[in-house]
C-alpha cells in the first residue's frame, strides 16, 4: 500500500467511520446511499487507489469527492483519474451482429417481431428503424455468440446504440414464439459493450432540454427525449450525462428497489444544480412505462412535473 492509498483510506475512516478490507486490494465501508437497515452490511467496496466504488445493495454511484472531499483529490490524484474503470472493446460491438438484417419497418403485420413491439404500445415501425436504425436478424443470418448459455442474433430484434455521432455498439433482444426465441436456455438480452458510459438515443435526446431516464431501451422508443440506462444498474457517468440537461425526469419501473434508486439518482442530479424529479408510476396503476401509451406517459410525467416545479413548459417536449 502506499502514502496516498494509505490517505484515502484514512479520509474514509474519518468521513465514515469503520473501514473493512477485503480482497484483491479492496475495502468496505458502510455504504451511506443505502436504506438504514442496510448500511452496516458494509456493501460499498472502494479501490484506495483510482477511489471506483460500488455499492452492491443500492448500486448507487458516488463521486469520489463525496467519500474523500475534493480537496484530498486535487492533491493525490492531479491527473484526474476517472472512476468508472476502462473495459476492452470487442472487436464485435460496433458491428450490426448477422449477416443480413430487416428494417422494422418492412416486417410484415403478423410478424411475431411486430407484434412484440405492439404489445407494449410501440406502433411507429417508420420512426423506430428511420430514427433509431431498429432492425430484425432473420434465422438463417445470425451469428452465435455462446452456446451454454445459448446466444444467437437469429430471429432477434437489434437496438443500435448511438453517442456522440458513432454507433458504439448494439443491444439485441429475443422474440417470444421463435424458435430461438423460445429456447429454455436463452439469453433474453445481449451486447458486447460497457453500457454503463452511455445512455441509449442520447443524440436525440440532446436536442431537448428535458430528458426522461427509463430503464429499457424499448420503453425509451415512448418519448423522444428518452434515454435508457440498460436496466436499473446507473453508473456515476450516467448520472454525469443526464447532468448535462437542465431538467430530467426519472422514470424507472414502480418496484421499491427501482425507486430506491430513483430517489438517489435525483438527489444527486439535484445536488449538480439541476432541476429532476423522480416519478412513480405505481400510483397511476402502470408498473412500468410498457404499459403505457406515449400519449399516457406523456400526461402523467407532465402532471408530476408541474407538481412540484409549477410550469408547464414541458408540454411540448414530453
Amino acid at each position: 500500500m502506499n502514502e496516498n492509498e494509505a490517505r484515502a483510506i484514512a479520509k474514509l475512516r474519518e468521513k465514515f467511520g469503520e473501514v473493512k478490507p477485503s480482497s484483491n486490494g479492496w475495502v468496505r465501508i458502510a455504504c451511506p446511499t443505502c436504506l438504514p437497515k442496510d448500511r452496516k452490511k458494509f456493501k460499498r467496496y472502494v479501490r484506495p487507489d483510482t477511489l471506483y466504488n460500488k455499492c452492491f445493495i443500492c448500486e448507487m454511484p458516488m463521486q469520489r469527492d463525496e467519500l474523500v472531499g475534493e480537496s484530498f483529490i486535487q492533491v493525490s490524484n492531479p491527473a484526474n483519474i476517472t472512476i468508472d474503470e476502462p473495459k476492452k472493446v470487442h472487436p464485435m460491438a460496433r458491428t450490426l451482429p448477422g449477416s443480413r438484417f430487416i428494417p422494422v419497418n418492412q416486417l410484415p403485420p403478423e410478424h411475431l417481431a411486430v407484434k412484440f413491439l405492439h404489445k407494449d404500445y410501440l406502433f411507429e415501425l417508420d420512426k423506430y428503424f428511420n430514427d433509431y436504425g431498429i432492425v430484425f436478424c432473420p434465422c438463417d443470418a445470425g451469428v452465435t455468440f455462446n452456446s451454454r448459455p445459448f446466444i444467437s442474433s437469429a430471429e432477434r430484434l437489434i437496438f443500435p446504440v448511438r453517442f456522440r455521432g458513432e454507433m458504439v455498439g448494439w443491444q439485441m433482444r429475443s422474440i417470444p414464439g421463435t424458435i430461438y426465441g423460445d429456447r429454455p436456455d436463452v439469453v433474453k438480452y445481449y451486447h458486447l459493450f460497457n453500457k454503463g458510459s452511455v445512455l441509449f438515443n442520447y443524440d436525440n435526446a440532446k436536442k431537448y432540454q428535458t430528458v426522461v431516464l427509463v430503464e429499457g431501451v424499448k420503453k425509451a422508443l415512448k418519448l423522444p427525449n428518452a434515454v435508457a440506462c440498460f436496466g436499473k444498474d446507473v453508473t456515476e457517468t450516467q448520472v454525469q450525462l443526464l447532468s448535462e440537461w437542465p431538467n430530467i425526469i426519472v422514470c424507472l419501473d414502480s418496484q421499491d428497489v427501482a425507486q430506491a434508486i430513483g430517489e438517489r439518482i435525483m438527489n444527486s442530479l439535484r445536488a449538480y444544480g439541476r432541476r429532476a424529479i423522480n416519478v412513480n408510476l405505481g400510483p397511476y396503476g402502470f408498473p412500468s412505462p410498457d404499459e403505457m401509451t406515449s400519449d399516457q406517459l406523456s400526461f402523467v410525467l407532465f402532471n408530476e412535473w408541474r407538481s412540484i416545479y409549477g410550469t408547464d413548459s414541458l408540454r411540448s417536449e414530453s
